[in-house]
C-alpha cells in the first residue's frame, strides 16, 4: 500500500483529494514527486502512482530507489512502463514513474 505518511514532512499541497505533490531532498538535489494512490484503468485495475521529476535532467537509479522505498514496503513490487511508441505521452522531459497495482497481476500469478 502507498504510504503517504513517510513522505507527509516534505509535502507542498495537493492537486485533488488523491493528488499530493512533494519536494524531497536526496544526494544534494530537490525531487519533485506527485503521488497518487488510486487511478483506475480502463480495465478496472487500480494503481498506486508516484512521479519522480528533476528540472534539469532524469532522475537516477539511486533516486528512483529512494523514492520506491519512502512510499512503498522493501518487498512490494513496484512497476516502470515502457508503452508502445505509438502510445507514448511525454507531458515532461524529465519525469519517470512508478506504478503498483492494488491487485495481482495476470502474468505474477503462481
Amino acid at each position: 500500500m502507498l504510504n503517504m505518511q513517510a513522505a507527509k514532512k516534505f509535502e507542498k499541497g495537493y492537486f485533488c483529494p488523491n493528488l499530493f505533490m512533494f519536494e524531497i531532498p536526496f544526494n544534494n538535489q530537490k525531487l519533485t514527486v506527485v503521488a497518487s494512490d488510486c487511478e483506475e484503468d480502463d480495465n478496472g485495475i487500480i494503481w498506486e502512482h508516484v512521479s519522480v521529476s528533476l528540472k534539469k535532467r532524469l532522475p537516477t537509479w539511486d533516486e528512483l530507489k529512494f523514492i520506491k522505498l519512502l512510499f512503498w514496503d522493501a518487498e512490494d513490487e513496484v512497476i516502470q512502463f515502457f508503452p508502445p511508441q505509438s502510445e507514448y505521452v511525454n507531458l515532461h522531459e524529465n519525469c519517470l514513474h512508478l506504478w503498483r497495482p492494488r491487485c495481482e497481476l495476470p502474468w505474477r500469478k503462481s
